[in-house]
């Protein structure tokens, strides 16, 4: 889980922003959630969320020079504060669904985090070793190490 100064730092900014829904934390925040890697401020320097249509639109017009567009994934950056509509063409409700409840905001689920970083793990080796992490962190949760399991 995360520690508590940093969930403490995704409260006290994700409630300036006004969200109408709780945002989606995805990417390396989310592994840092579940314990699969620990923070890196080199590769996770940003906190990363997808958010409702409803709220993307009050953050574009919060902040108009701050929009992004990533082959279709329309998001709204403000410092450190990514806010998405989509990650690989996966919206809020796809995402939100069965995502884990932390508070101020949600936390995608493990099944649906490995699912997004396969589809963008070509684009860096960083991104396939999150694959490898999740896929550890799955098997020692369903095969716990008691001496009998012989999981692969």
């Amino acid at each position: 889980m995360f520690k508590p100064q940093i969930s403490q730092t995704i409260r006290e900014h994700i409630q300036r922003f006004a969200l109408a829904d709780k945002p989606v934390l995805i990417r390396g925040r989310a592994l840092e959630y579940y314990g699969i890697r620990q923070p890196d401020e080199h590769y996770d320097a940003d906190y990363d969320f997808i958010v409702s249509q409803r709220d993307y639109e009050t953050l574009k017009e919060a902040y108009p020079g701050h929009l992004r567009d990533i082959y279709g994934d329309q998001g709204v950056t403000v410092g450190q504060w990514e806010f998405w509509t989509s990650f690989c063409a996966f919206s809020y409700d796809e995402l939100a669904g069965d995502a884990e409840d932390a508070g101020e905001y949600l936390v995608v689920s493990v099944p649906k985090m490995l699912m997004l970083k396969v589809l963008v793990m070509h684009q860096a080796p960083r991104r396939y070793a999150d694959v490898l992490l999740i896929k550890a962190w799955i098997l020692g949760n369903k095969y716990p190490d008691d001496g009998t399991s012989q999981a692969a």
